[in-house]
C-alpha cells in the first residue's frame, strides 16, 4: 500500500503550500479523531491548518465541529480570523517550533492507520468549501509506512494580484523546508496542469539543489511536473539543480522525473541532458533512473543531446544509470545515435517508450501488446532491433501507436526497420500494425523486408493510408521474386480501410491468387454465415469490395452477404461478379446463397437526383453479373435494385434471372411464388426494382392467375432517366403489355413515381392505354382514393406532379367515395405545358364521369390559360362538383415577382371558365383570386363575359375575385355584364383597384366603378356578403354605397345585403352587420381596433339611422378622424355622419369613440388641431335623448372641445369620459 498526502485544488500556490508548511509544524503526537485534529495541548478543527495569514494577523480559537464535506460550516472564509493560523501566536508556538514534525497515528470513520493514506483538499480560500478526506489509495502493494505523496493539480504558482508579498515568500520558504528536511518522509511530489513563474521555479530548484545534507539523506525520490507552463528561466534553474556541482555533489535522492506534457524548449533539453551527461571528471547525475519526456516536443536536437549522454565518450564513460526513458512520438525521423545508444546496451533498459527492452533481450516474452503506446519512430526502431534477434516473441501488437511520425507525415524509417526485423526474425507469427499512420512510403519500405519473412502467418495493416503505391509494393512482396522466394506461411493480410484504391486492391488480389494456399485480405470478416456490411459501417471503402471478393472466392462458410447502401461502384460490383464466376484456375464461390447489392451504385450513379449526374452510366457491372449468374447455381436471392440498370444490360439480366434454375427472389420479387400462383397481393413499395425488376415482373404477370393487387408506389425506377433528356420506357411498356393479357390484376399502385421518381408521361399513357384496352377498370393509385377527403398539398417541394394527376384521374373516373380532393401547390404547366394540359384534360374527363367528388382544390398549381381551358372543356357537364378553387394559378398567363409582372396576358382561360360555369348546374363556389385578371387589354371583355354567365342562370352562389388588379373599367364591365343581377350571394372584390388607386404606389382616383356597383346593389335581391375592402374607397364612394342602403324617395333600397366590408385595412377587416341592423336583431356591436376609417363610419351611420335595437356601440381604437398616414389631413365626414345618425337613432345608450383622433392629432401629437368634428358631434348630443354613456378618451380634446361636450350633456346622470 502507498501512503500519500494528496492535494487537489484549482487555487494558487499560496493556499496549498501554506497548508504544507503548516503540516510540517504539527507535533508528533497529533492525531485525527472523527475528522478533527488533536494535540495534547491544543484542540482545533480540521480546517484550521488549511490557510495561513501573514504574520501579525489576529488568531482566535475555534470549537471542534463534526466533519461534513457538504456542509456550509465546512467553508473557509479567507477573510475570517477564525480560519487562519498565525505563525506568531502562542497557540501555535509548539506547532511551529520545529519544521521536522510529521503525522504519526491517525484514525477516521472507524479505520486506523499508522500513517494517513491521503490528505485531499478542495478549495480552501475566499468562501469556497474546504475539507479533507482520509482514504485508502491501496493498489495492492505491501504497506509502506514511510511513503508520502503530495499532489497539487490545476495550480497557478504565482502570487495573486493584490496579495501581500510575504505570503508568497512564506510559501516558497515552506516548500524549500518541506523538500530539504530529512524527517518529513515526502517521497513523491506531483505538480500538474498549471503554471510556475521564475521565482517559484527557482525556489523549487533551490530545494532540489545538491547540498551536503540533501545528498546524504534526501527523502523526495519522485518529482512530477506534468502539463505545466514553466518559463525558460525556471526550466534552466530546475535543470541546473539536477546537475552535479563543482564538488561533484548532486541530488542523490531523486530517482524519477516526470515532465510529460511540459514544454522544455531547446535550452531546457540541453540543460537536462547536461545533468545526465558525464562531465570531464566522468561525474553525472547517476541517481536519476526514470525520465519521462513524452509530449515535450523534444525534437531532433533534444534527442541528440540525450543520445550523447547515453553514448560512451572518449574515455568510454556514459550514463548507465538511466533505465526508464519515455520520449513518446517525437515526430519525424529519430536520430540514429539515440537508437544505437539504447540498442547497444539493452540490459541497461527496463523500459524505453513503454517497450520492455530488457525482457525482450532476455527472451522472456512471447506476446507484447503496445496498443496506443505511441512509441514513435525512435521506439519502433529500437523495437525492431530487438525483434530481429528475438527467439521467443510470437505476437506483437502495435495498434494505434502512430509509428509513422505525426498524423500527416509519411515517415518510412520505423516501418523499414520493422520490415528488416521481419527478414531476420524466425519466431513472430502475428503482427498488428493497424491504425499506425502507415502511408505509401512506410508501406513500401515495410514490404521490402516482408518479402523475405518465413514465419509470419497473420498481418494486420488495416485503418492506415497505404494508398495504391503502397498496395502495389505489398503485392510485389507477396508475389514470387526474382529468386523465386515467396512468403509462403502468410495466411491473413488485413488491409481493409487503408485507402488502397481499386488499382491497389486489384494488385493485392492478383498477388494472392498466385499463392498455392489462400491469403485473406479482410481478416476473418467473412468467416460467418451472415455478413451485413450496409452503410452503417463507416470504415468500409469502395475498394474494400475487391478485397472482399478475393476472400469470397475460397470462402465456404458464408451464406448471406449484404452491401446494401454501400457505394461500391461498377468496379466493386465487377469484383464480386468475378468471385462468383470461375477464374482461370476454375475457382469461384459456390456456397453463397443470398447477395444484396441494392443501392450500391453498380452503374456509376445512384437514384438520388442530387447525385444523378455525378458519373456517366456504366453497364459493365450489370453485364458481369449476368455472366456470373449463367455459371453460378448456388444463389437463390439476388438484389440489385436501386442501381439504375437500364438499356440492353437490364433486359439481358432479366432474361438470365428468369431462366436461372435456383434463383427464387430477385429485387424483392418472389419468383417462385409468382410462378406457383401462391400470391394474392405483392407490395414492392419503394423497392427501386428498376427495369430488370419490371421486366421480370411483367413476364411473370403474363402467366399469373392469382395476383389481384400489385404495389409499385413511391419510387421504383420504372423508367430511369438517360443522358439526352430521355427515359427508358422499355420496362413500363413490358408491364403494360402484360396487363393486357393478365386477367386477375385489378389494383396497380404506381403513385409516387412521378418525373423525379423516374415515371414520365409516356409511361403513364402506356399503362392507361393498356387498362382501356383490357376493358376492366384497374386502380393505378392503389386504395388512395377510397376515403372521403384526400389532401395531397404537401407532396414534395413542388406538390403533385402532372404525371401523378394522370394516374389519379384514371382512378377518379370510377371512384365512388371521394368527396374532397386537395392537390394544391402542384406543378401543372410551369415546366411542361404539354403534360400539364394533358393532366388537366384527364382530370376534367374524370370529373365528367365522377358522381361523388364535391370539392376540388387546385390553388397555386400553375394551371395557366391553357390548363384552365383544358379543365373547363369537361367542367361544364360535371354533375357533383360544388366547390372549385383555382386561386393563384396564373389563369391569365401573368405572374408577379419582386413587384414586376412576367409573362403575356391571355384571357382565354377566364373565357373558357366562364363558358363552363354557364353550363354547369352543380358548382356553387368558385375561387379565382390572385390571378391578375384585370388591368390589361382584354380584361373588361373577359370580366363582362363572366358577369353575363352569372346573370343568365348560372348556379354559382359564391365568387372570389380578390387580388386580381381589377380597375374601374374592369369593374364597370363586370357590373354591366350582370354580376349583381344573378343568384350570387357572396362576392369578394377585396384588394383590387376599383378606385384606380394603389395603397402605396398611388394612382388616379376614380369612383365610377363604386358608383356603378352601388347602383346595381340598390336593386339586387340575392347578394348577402359584399367585400370591397382594401380598395381605397373614399368619401364619395362611401356615400354612393350608403345611398344604396338607404330608402330613396320611392322607398327603394337594398334589402338583401347582410354583411358589407369596405375597410381600408387588408387584413382583419371590419364586417358591418347591415342586415342585423336593418332587422333590429342586434343590441351590441363591438368594432374596436378594426381599422375603421371615415368611409366606414358613413356606411355604419346609414345603417344606424333606422335601427331601433342597438344599445351599445364600441368604435374605440379606429381611425375615424381620418389620419391614415403621417402628415395626412383629417377627414371628419365619418364623425359628422355618425352625429347626424344619432339625431334620428333613439335606441343607442352607450358609445365608445376613444382613440379615434377626432381632433386631427395623432398619438405622437402630430397634425393640426381641429375641434369642429367634436363640436358638431356635441351639438347633436343635445338632440339625442337615449345616449347616456360616451367615451372620448385618447382623442386629445382641448378645453374648447371638452367644454362643448360637457355643455351638451349637462344631465347629472350622463356618464362622460374625456
Amino acid at each position: 500500500m502507498r501512503h500519500a498526502v494528496r492535494c487537489e485544488s484549482k487555487f494558487l500556490i499560496d493556499t496549498w503550500l501554506v497548508l504544507l508548511g503548516s503540516w510540517l509544524r504539527i507535533p508528533h503526537d497529533t492525531h485525527v479523531i472523527d475528522g478533527k485534529l488533536h494535540t495534547p495541548d491544543l484542540r482545533f478543527s480540521s480546517f484550521d491548518f488549511l490557510h495561513r495569514r501573514p504574520h501579525g494577523a489576529r488568531n482566535a480559537k475555534r470549537s471542534p465541529r463534526a466533519f461534513d464535506g457538504d456542509s456550509d460550516d465546512d467553508a473557509l472564509d479567507g477573510d475570517s480570523d477564525d480560519d487562519a493560523l498565525d505563525g506568531d501566536s502562542d497557540d501555535n508556538a509548539r506547532s511551529t517550533g520545529s519544521p521536522s514534525r510529521n503525522f504519526r497515528n491517525m484514525s477516521f470513520a472507524g479505520q486506523s492507520w499508522k500513517h494517513p493514506r491521503a490528505l485531499q483538499v478542495h478549495g480552501g480560500i475566499h468562501g469556497t468549501k474546504s475539507f479533507f478526506v482520509i482514504y485508502d489509495e491501496s493498489n495492492g502493494d505491501a504497506p509502506d509506512a514511510n511513503a508520502h505523496f503530495f499532489r497539487a493539480t490545476g495550480l497557478d504558482m504565482v502570487a495573486r494580484p493584490g496579495h501581500d508579498t510575504p505570503i508568497a515568500c512564506q510559501v516558497i520558504r515552506d516548500l524549500a523546508v518541506l523538500i530539504s528536511q530529512s524527517n518529513p518522509r515526502l517521497r513523491r511530489l506531483h505538480l500538474g496542469n498549471g503554471r510556475i513563474t521564475a521565482n517559484a521555479a527557482k525556489a523549487l530548484a533551490h530545494a532540489l539543489t545538491p547540498s551536503e545534507q540533501c545528498a546524504r539523506n534526501g527523502s523526495l525520490n519522485t518529482l512530477e511536473l506534468t502539463v505545466m507552463k514553466i518559463c525558460p528561466e525556471g526550466i534552466k534553474a530546475l535543470g541546473t539543480a539536477l546537475t552535479p556541482n563543482e564538488q561533484g555533489i548532486f541530488n542523490g535522492s531523486l530517482t524519477s522525473l516526470n515532465l510529460r506534457g511540459t514544454h522544455l524548449g531547446t535550452e531546457g533539453f540541453e540543460t537536462l541532458a547536461a545533468a545526465l551527461t558525464p562531465n570531464e571528471q566522468g561525474i553525472f547525475n547517476g541517481s536519476l533512473t526514470a525520465l519521462n519526456l513524452n509530449y515535450t516536443n523534444i525534437g531532433d536536437e533534444g534527442a541528440k543531446a540525450l543520445a550523447a549522454a547515453l553514448t560512451p565518450n572518449e574515455q568510454g564513460v556514459f550514463n548507465g544509470s538511466l533505465s526508464m526513458l519515455d520520449l513518446g512520438n517525437t515526430g519525424g525521423n529519430a536520430p540514429r545515435s539515440l537508437v544505437d545508444a539504447i540498442a547497444a546496451h539493452p540490459e541497461q533498459w527496463i523500459s524505453f517508450n513503454g517497450i520492455p527492452v530488457r525482457d525482450l533481450k532476455r527472451n522472456r516474452l512471447s506476446e507484447l501488446d503496445l496498443t496506443k503506446n505511441e512509441i514513435g519512430t525512435a521506439g519502433v526502431m529500437v523495437l525492431a532491433k530487438l525483434v530481429a534477434l528475438s527467439g521467443s516473441l510470437i505476437t506483437l501488437i502495435l495498434s494505434e501507436s502512430h509509428l509513422g511520425g505525426s498524423y500527416h507525415d509519411d515517415v518510412a524509417e520505423g516501418f523499414e526497420a520493422l520490415g528488416m526485423a521481419l527478414k531476420e526474425n524466425k519466431s513472430l507469427t502475428a503482427l498488428k500494425l493497424d491504425r499506425t499512420e502507415m502511408r505509401s512510403k512506410g508501406a513500401a519500405a515495410f514490404a521490402s523486408g516482408l518479402a523475405f519473412n518465413t514465419s509470419l502467418i497473420t498481418l494486420d495493416l488495416s485503418g492506415n493510408k497505404i494508398g495504391p503505391i503502397g498496395a502495389k509494393a505489398l503485392a510485389t512482396a507477396l508475389a514470387p521474386n526474382e529468386q523465386g522466394v515467396v512468403n509462403r506461411p502468410l495466411r491473413s493480410l488485413n488491409v481493409r480501410n487503408s485507402g488502397l484504391g481499386f488499382e491497389g486492391a486489384r494488385a493485392l488480389a492478383d498477388a494472392v491468387k498466385r499463392h498455392s494456399a489462400p491469403i485473406k485480405l479482410c481478416d476473418n470478416l467473412l468467416d460467418v454465415q451472415d455478413c451485413e456490411l450496409s452503410d452503417r459501417y463507416a470504415w468500409y471503402r469502395p475498394e474494400d469490395t475487391a478485397l472482399l471478393a478475393s476472400d469470397l472466392v475460397f470462402n465456404t462458410l458464408l451464406k448471406t452477404l449484404s452491401l446494401a447502401g454501400r457505394e461500391i461502384g461498377p468496379e466493386g460490383g465487377k469484383a464480386l461478379a468475378a468471385a462468383l464466376t470461375p477464374n482461370e484456375r476454375g475457382a469461384f464461390n459456390g456456397t453463397l446463397t443470398a447477395l444484396d447489392l441494392s443501392g450500391t451504385g453498380l452503374c456509376g450513379r445512384d437514384t438520388v437526383l442530387s447525385a444523378f449526374f455525378r458519373e456517366a452510366h456504366d453497364s459493365s457491372c450489370a453485364q458481369a453479373l449476368t455472366q456470373a449468374l449463367k455459371f453460378n447455381t448456388s444463389l437463390n436471392t439476388l438484389d440489385v435494385s436501386g442501381n439504375c440498370i437500364h438499356g440492353q444490360a437490364a433486359h439481358q439480366l432479366a432474361r438470365v434471372v428468369l431462366d436461372h434454375p435456383t434463383l427464387t427472389v430477385f429485387n424483392g420479387i418472389p419468383l417462385q411464388q409468382m410462378r406457383d400462383d401462391a400470391l394474392g397481393s405483392l407490395v414492392l413499395k419503394s423497392r427501386h426494382i428498376g427495369i430488370p425488376g419490371v421486366v421480370v415482373l411483367s413476364r411473370l404477370l403474363t402467366f399469373n392467375k392469382s395476383l389481384h393487387m400489385l404495389d409499385l408506389s413511391a419510387g421504383n425506377g420504372l423508367c430511369p432517366y438517360r443522358i439526352g433528356n430521355d427515359y427508358d420506357l422499355s420496362g413500363i411498356k413490358a408491364l403494360a403489355k402484360a396487363m393486357v393479357v393478365n386477367k386477375s390484376l385489378n389494383t396497380l399502385n404506381m403513385w409516387g413515381n412521378d418525373a423525379r421518381e423516374n415515371l414520365c408521361a409516356d409511361a403513364a399513357r402506356a399503362v392507361i392505354a393498356a387498362v382501356k384496352q383490357r376493358g376492366v377498370s384497374v386502380k393505378l393509385c392503389g386504395d388512395m382514393l377510397d376515403v372521403r377527403e384526400l389532401h395531397l398539398k404537401s407532396c414534395g417541394s413542388r406538390g403533385v406532379q402532372p404525371v401523378a394527376v394522370i394516374l389519379l384521374a384514371n382512378d377518379l373516373t370510377f371512384n365512388g367515395s371521394l368527396h374532397t380532393l386537395d392537390i394544391s401547390g402542384s406543378d401543372f404547366c410551369e415546366r411542361s405545358t404539354v403534360v400539364g394540359v394533358e393532366a388537366l384534360e384527364a382530370l376534367g374527363m374524370a370529373l365528367k364521369a365522377n358522381t361523388t367528388l364535391a370539392v376540388l382544390n387546385l390553388s397555386r398549381s400553375h394551371v395557366g390559360p391553357k390548363g384552365a381551358a383544358a379543365l373547363s372543356s369537361s367542367l361544364g357537364v360535371s354533375r357533383s362538383l360544388t366547390t372549385l378553387d383555382l386561386s393563384g394559378n396564373m389563369l391569365c398567363g401573368l405572374w408577379q415577382q419582386f413587384g414586376e409582372f412576367h409573362g403575356e396576358y391571355d384571357p382565354s382561360g377566364i373565357a373558357a371558365l366562364s363558358e363552363a360555369l354557364g353550363l354547369n348546374k352543380s358548382l356553387n363556389t368558385v375561387d379565382i383570386k390572385d390571378n391578375h385578371v384585370g388591368g390589361h387589354r382584354g380584361a373588361p371583355e373577359a370580366l363582362e363575359a363572366l358577369g353575363k354567365t352569372i346573370s343568365f342562370g348560372a348556379s354559382l352562389g359564391s365568387l372570389d375575385l380578390s387580388g386580381n388588379a381589377i380597375g374601374p373599367a374592369d369593374a364597370i364591365a363586370l357590373v354591366a355584364g350582370g354580376v349583381l343581377n344573378g343568384a350570387l350571394n357572396t362576392l369578394n372584390l377585396q384588394g383590387n383597384l376599383l378606385c384606380g388607386v394603389r395603397r402605396y404606389t398611388g394612382g388616379t382616383y376614380d369612383s365610377s366603378a363604386i358608383t356603378a356597383i352601388a347602383k346595381a346593389l340598390t336593386f339586387n335581391k340575392s347578394l348577402k356578403i359584399l367585400n370591397l375592402a382594401d380598395n381605397n374607397i373614399r368619401r364619395d364612394g362611401a356615400e354612393a354605397l350608403a345611398v344604396a342602403l338607404t330608402p330613396n324617395e320611392q322607398g327603394v333600397f337594398n334589402k338583401a345585403l347582410e354583411t358589407l366590408i369596405v375597410s381600408k385595412r387588408g387584413y382583419d377587416c371590419a364586417e358591418l352587420p347591415i342586415g342585423a341592423l336593418r332587422r333590429n336583431s342586434i343590441t351590441e356591436l363591438d368594432l374596436r381596433g378594426k381599422g375603421l376609417w371615415p368611409e366606414d363610419a358613413i356606411l355604419l351611420a346609414a345603417a344606424l339611422v333606422f335601427n331601433k335595437s342597438l344599445k351599445s356601440l364600441n368604435l374605440a381604437g379606429n381611425d375615424l378622424g381620418g389620419l391614415r398616414f403621417v402628415n395626412s389631413s383629417e377627414d371628419l365626414s365619418g364623425v359628422k355622419a355618425l352625429a347626424d345618425a344619432l339625431v334620428r337613432n333613439l335606441s343607442l345608450s352607450a358609445l365608445n369613440l376613444a382613440g379615434n383622433k377626432l381632433c386631427g392629432v395623432d398619438d405622437y401629437r402630430m397634425g393640426t388641431y381641429d375641434p369642429s368634428g367634436v363640436t358638431a358631434f356635441a351639438k347633436t348630443l343635445a338632440l339625442n335623448n337615449s345616449l347616456s354613456t360616451l367615451d372620448l378618451r385618447g382623442n386629445y380634446l382641448r378645453e374648447d372641445a371638452q367644454r362643448a361636450v360637457r355643455e351638451a350633456v349637462a344631465t347629472p346622470s350622463f356618464e362622460l369620459v374625456l
